[in-house]
């Protein structure tokens, strides 16, 4: 396949409620696509409609308490849409949930994965209050022109909270990186299967000091077996998760 090189004309703004339905709808498109996506939802037929149920709490949390950036064209349809939400530390077993998401059949589970391999590559690395991005995704026909980069540089140079941090796979570790994030801790390895998870973040300064993922002493057993070989924690549902 060609990879389209006519210059994409966009623009980035805030979303807003009316944009929720639309931004929920490919943050989750663009999650069921990636080993991630398979991983959080094992099941096929299940997997976009819980992570469609999942992003519409997280967008509504953006926009009262994070950033939701969306790229549209010049007719005003979105091409891309990125989700920021306030990086914590992690409180093992708790959850921030919805009414309505947790009604939804499976989406407590769906949270509590998504929470697990967040939690499981999280440590600590930067002082301040910042964001850490909790969804990424491009209109498929709009990739690779620049929109994903425009997305995940917004605001980098913010004098306020310039920090951002994020969790990826290895499919997107490249563009993050040609976008000056940088990884801060060991990866971490999703099982069942051969999922490589990377925390990353910018940082104009000081930098961020690379240490080691100490995940395993965060979780009960069952969650975090251990290391392998090769250094890399290694993540397992909890029982009772959506498998």
């Amino acid at each position: 396949m060609t990879e389209p090189t006519e210059p994409l004309k966009f623009g980035i703004r805030n979303a807003t409620q009316w944009d929720v339905p639309e931004v929920s709808s490919l943050l989750a498109a663009a999650l069921a696509s990636k080993s991630v996506g398979f991983w959080v939802v094992p099941e096929p037929d299940r997997r976009r409609f819980l992570l469609r149920s999942f992003y519409d709490t997280r967008v509504v949390d953006a926009l009262v308490g994070g950033s939701a950036r969306i790229a549209v064209a010049a007719d005003g349809a979105l091409l891309g849409a990125a989700l920021w939400l306030p990086c914590v530390a992690p409180v093992p077993g708790i959850r921030k949930l919805s009414s309505e998401f947790v009604e939804t059949a499976g989406a407590f589970e769906v949270s509590e994965r998504i929470g697990q391999l967040l939690d499981a590559a999280w440590q600590p690395h930067a002082p301040e209050p910042h964001q850490r991005l909790i969804g990424l995704g491009v209109l498929e026909d709009s990739r690779r022109r620049g929109v994903a980069t425009a997305l995940l540089t917004d605001r980098q140079h913010d004098a306020v909270r310039p920090i951002r941090c994020l969790v990826v796979d290895d499919a997107v570790v490249g563009l993050c990186q040609r976008c000056e994030y940088r990884e801060f801790c060991i990866p971490a390895l999703l099982r069942p299967g051969a999922v490589i998870i990377r925390s990353l973040a910018f940082a104009p300064e000081p930098p961020l000091v690379r240490v080691r993922n100490t995940a395993a002493a965060r979780y009960s057993a069952g969650t975090v077996l251990g290391h392998l070989g090769q250094g890399l924690p290694v993540v397992r549902p909890r029982r009772g998760g959506c498998s």
